[in-house]
């Protein structure tokens, strides 16, 4: 059996069971991630400090309401 490319594990956004709002967070914390690693790979360091702060600001928020 030959193996395929890697798949994601677990849900993915839009499963049945989540919530919208989950789904919502979701696409928002991807979006960050990516704006995180874009500029870590453009060798920004500060931008990446900066984002990834604000990331963790709104991520800590998103967290406490859930």
């Amino acid at each position: 059996m030959q193996a395929g490319p890697a798949r994601p594990s677990g849900p993915g956004p839009s499963a049945p069971w989540r919530a919208r709002t989950v789904d919502d967070t979701f696409d928002a914390t991807l979006a960050e991630h990516r704006a995180i690693t874009d500029a870590i790979r453009e060798g920004d360091s500060e931008t990446a400090r900066l984002r990834m702060l604000e990331h963790h600001e709104r991520d800590r928020d998103t967290r406490i309401r859930q």
